[in-house]
């Protein structure tokens, strides 16, 4: 690829892999705009060389408008300066359909958010986004995984590999193509102090057609307020807030989708609505016994040892909250307010 200017390539340019990028429930959402209408055929990076993809335009869909909000701060942060949307859109390939080295931009001050919103991804399935050095050489290989991202700088070379033979799926990519807004640095981006998360605590998952699955739960992170302290015994009030209790189930019920079977539809493609009317009381109080077992490993893993837990809040909708007694801190600690 000639240039009049020299340009960056991958040696020691901005290339940053991003994991779990947004919230379970924004990759929800964004699984269920990507796997349904508004696919068409004819879409090339490479204008000359490359063979025509699948492609849809989200430009202004709700859920991808709350994914860039969710990203802006890291992407800005990354970036050192403000940024703003140009266009964003998913490119769909299957096998075949490798994409060709291209660039998404040639100014300076331009980037790339590349976000990969599929529910499930298998190594064997290939599909890499490759980034070239100077010479054209590969230097960078990204495989793709669900709630995976790469932000990077748009003027490097780069291409999206096809899926192998194998790949029963669609390879998607949602692209942000990002430009600097002149004048303004990026903000100062405050990370909030959470206890770490516990180890997934696996649970019994909801019966399909009567056999028994099991699955992982998802890591939480818990408010933390001290409500009494006497001697060596404390009183916590652990919460997770609607949002994330929201979010927890969405992936929960995605789960059982895979395997379900229901008249009319295939597993996997069940509609989220329909999950949530016939299974959503019960995954809720699923995901409450497996946050009820991470809140004490959560305490666990900050010295105190748990003694009692019960569930005080969330057994119908809102917030989950627990009243958690433990005893014999051994590291002190002030727990994090609301």
């Amino acid at each position: 690829m000639p240039d009049s200017v020299p340009m960056p390539d991958s040696s020691g340019s901005l290339i940053e892999v991003i994991e779990d990028l947004v919230p379970a429930n924004l990759l929800a959402d964004a699984c269920m705009v990507c796997g349904g209408k508004g696919w068409y055929f004819g879409n090339r990076s490479n204008v000359e060389h490359d063979l025509p993809f699948w492609k849809m335009d989200l430009d202004g869909v709700p859920a991808f408008d709350a994914i860039w909000q969710s990203a802006r701060p890291l992407c800005e942060e990354l970036a050192g300066c403000k940024l703003r949307v140009l266009r964003q859109y998913a490119n769909g390939h299957t096998y075949g359909q490798g994409g060709q080295p291209h660039r998404d931009d040639d100014r300076p001050g331009t980037f790339t958010l590349l976000y990969y919103p599929m529910p499930e991804w298998k190594p064997v399935w290939q599909g890499e986004t490759v980034f070239h050095d100077a010479t054209g050489e590969i230097a960078v290989a990204v495989t793709p995984k669900p709630n995976r991202a790469v932000f990077f700088d748009a003027r490097i070379p780069h291409a999206g590999r096809a899926p192998s033979r194998s790949c029963p799926a669609l390879r998607v990519t949602v692209a942000y193509k990002l430009e600097a807004v002149e004048g303004e640095p990026a903000p100062v981006v405050a990370h909030e102090a959470q206890i770490p998360a516990a180890s997934d605590v696996t649970k019994p998952a909801l019966p399909a057609d009567g056999e028994p699955a099991s699955a992982p739960a998802q890591p939480a992170q818990f408010h933390v307020v001290e409500l009494e302290r006497h001697r060596a015994q404390r009183v916590y009030r652990l919460s997770v807030d609607a949002a994330q209790m929201d979010a927890l189930i969405s992936v929960r019920l995605l789960e059982l989708g895979r395997t379900l079977r229901m008249p009319g539809y295939r597993p996997g493609k069940i509609p989220m609505e329909i999950l949530r009317d016939r299974y959503g009381a019960r995954t809720r109080s699923e995901v409450l016994a497996r946050l009820g077992e991470q809140a004490a490993m959560q305490m666990l893993s900050i010295g105190s040892l748990p003694v009692s837990i019960a569930s005080i809040e969330g057994a119908e909708s809102a917030n989950a909250a627990f009243r958690l007694t433990a005893t014999d801190p051994l590291t002190p600690r002030r727990p994090s307010r609301f």
